[in-house]
C-alpha cells in the first residue's frame, strides 16, 4: 500500500511540474527549470492557497506560494509580454492562470491513466490546508533568483488512485442501474470546435477589432463535436431552418476521447 501510495505520489508530482513547465514556456515563450524535493512541514500559512479537488475523485490537490513566489511569476510571465507595470492583482491572476493550465494538464494525465474521464472544476482559494497532507517543494528557476511553490496532496486524493482488485459480477445491481437513469437526465454542455491556435500572451494582448487568428484546421476538414470537454464526434456543418447545425459523420472510439480530452 505505502509503495503504490509513493509512486502514484510521485508521478503526481512529475506530471504536474511538467505541465507547469509547459505552461510557463507558452506564456512566457522562454524555458523554465524546475527541481522537486519533498517538505518535511506544511508550508506557511499566508499568500496564495489553493485547493483544487477532480472531478469523480475524494481529496484534492493543494498549492501554496508565497506573495514574493506568485509576484515574481507574474512578473515574469507579463514582462515576457511586454507589460512592464502590473497591479498585484494581475500578477496574481496571472500566476494562477498558469497553475490552472497545468492542473487542467494533470486531469488529462489522470484520465489517461485511469482509463476514463476525469476534470478539475471547482478550484477556489483556501484559508487553510487539511492535516496530514503530503507536501513537495517545486522550486522555478525564473532568472537568476528562483522562486518556489508547494504542491501538495490530501490522502482521501492519494488512496482513492490506488488500483483496486478487479471483481467478477455477473448482474448489474438495482442500485447501480438507479444511479444509472440518474445520471442519464444529466445535461451536458455541447460545443462545435472550427479548429484551434496557439499563440503568445504578448501577441494576445496586440489583438485589436479587425484581427484574424489562422486555426489549425483546413476549410474542408470536418469540425469537432465537443461534450463536456472531451471530442466526442466529428460532422459537417449544415444550415437548418437558418440556423447552423452539424451532421455527424463519424463518433469516435472511447480511446480516442480520453486522447482528446481539453
Amino acid at each position: 500500500m505505502r509503495s503504490a501510495l509513493a509512486g502514484i505520489e510521485r508521478w503526481l508530482v512529475e506530471e504536474f511540474a511538467s505541465r507547469l513547465t509547459s505552461a510557463i514556456e507558452a506564456m512566457a515563450g522562454t524555458r523554465a527549470s524546475i527541481r522537486c524535493n519533498s517538505l518535511a512541514s506544511a508550508p506557511p500559512a499566508g499568500g496564495l492557497q489553493w485547493r483544487q479537488p477532480i472531478v469523480s475523485i475524494p481529496g484534492a490537490i493543494l498549492i501554496a506560494a508565497a506573495e514574493e513566489s506568485w509576484s515574481s511569476i507574474g512578473h515574469h510571465v507579463l514582462n515576457s509580454a511586454g507589460v512592464e507595470d502590473s497591479e498585484p492583482g494581475e500578477l496574481k491572476s496571472t500566476c494562477l492562470d498558469l497553475m490552472s493550465r497545468a492542473l487542467s494538464g494533470v486531469g488529462e494525465g489522470l484520465s489517461e491513466r485511469l482509463h476514463r474521464e476525469v476534470s478539475c472544476t471547482g478550484g477556489k482559494e483556501t484559508a487553510e490546508f487539511s492535516l496530514s497532507v503530503s507536501w513537495t517543494n517545486i522550486e522555478i528557476a525564473l532568472g537568476e533568483t528562483p522562486v518556489a511553490i508547494a504542491f501538495g496532496l490530501e490522502p482521501a486524493f492519494l488512496e482513492a488512485l490506488v488500483p483496486v482488485p478487479q471483481q467478477s459480477s455477473l448482474a448489474t445491481t438495482a442500485d447501480e442501474l438507479s444511479t444509472f437513469d440518474l445520471l442519464l437526465d444529466v445535461e451536458l454542455p455541447v460545443t462545435v470546435s472550427f479548429g484551434h491556435a496557439q499563440v503568445l500572451l504578448k501577441d494576445v494582448l496586440k489583438l485589436t477589432t479587425g484581427s484574424i487568428l489562422e486555426l489549425d484546421r483546413a476549410l474542408v476538414e470536418p469540425v469537432d463535436i465537443v461534450v463536456n470537454n472531451c471530442v466526442i464526434a466529428h460532422g459537417e456543418v449544415v444550415v437548418v431552418e437558418g440556423n447552423f447545425g452539424v451532421r455527424i459523420q463519424h463518433v469516435v472510439s472511447r480511446e480516442e476521447r480520453v486522447r482528446t480530452l481539453r
